[in-house]
């Protein structure tokens, strides 16, 4: 039981750390460039703290345990493999983020169709790889995806809260989006 909170604990760090991450580095490319900014702060609030929420949250009754070929003595929570996957995937996607975000600005896009898609994408990757954090060993296809209940209830309502920010007028007002076209 141990071993399944202390990777349940990993799980959510990485999870939010590197989607933290995300922010960080897009927004201070963004800067650096002389870009404008390309999320407002209540999107990332938004983000943080309502469609990002319940998948993190669900990794505590997360009942999937790590298959390891090899015994571990290594109790800390920061481990070197976490350090890695936050660093590493918090890093490759910052990078993707922001490299479409230059590239739809550059081809002189609406600049306020462009901050939305980028805060659809932003958002709605951030969920869609919760899936993926179920396991930092193994590859997302060896263990059920959708096994954990709350994961995807989770995630259903951060796309549900996604989409009602990005269609629903008022909420259009509030957090400067634009609906997109298909």
């Amino acid at each position: 039981e141990g071993k399944r909170i202390l990777g349940n604990i990993r799980k959510t760090f990485v999870y939010l750390m590197s989607s933290s991450l995300d922010e960080i580095i897009l927004i201070g490319a963004s800067l650096f460039i002389g870009l404008p900014l390309p999320l407002t702060a209540l999107q990332i609030i938004w983000v943080n703290f309502f469609t990002e929420s319940i998948p993190a949250l669900s990794f505590a009754f997360d009942n999937y345990t790590e298959k390891s070929t090899s015994p571990t003595n290594d109790k800390k929570i920061i481990n070197q493999e976490v350090k890695f996957l936050t660093f590493g995937i918090g890093t490759f996607t910052s990078v993707l983020l922001f490299a479409l975000y230059w590239w739809l600005m550059s081809l002189a896009f609406e600049e306020s169709l462009v901050k939305t898609f980028l805060f659809a994408c932003f958002a709605s990757y951030i969920l869609f790889v919760a899936f993926s954090f179920r396991s930092l060993k193994q590859p997302i296809f060896s263990y059920n995806i959708f096994e954990n209940k709350i994961l995807t209830l989770g995630v259903g309502i951060g796309v549900t809260l996604i989409a009602a920010t990005i269609y629903i007028p008022a909420l259009q007002n509030i957090f400067d989006t634009v609906p997109l076209p298909p």
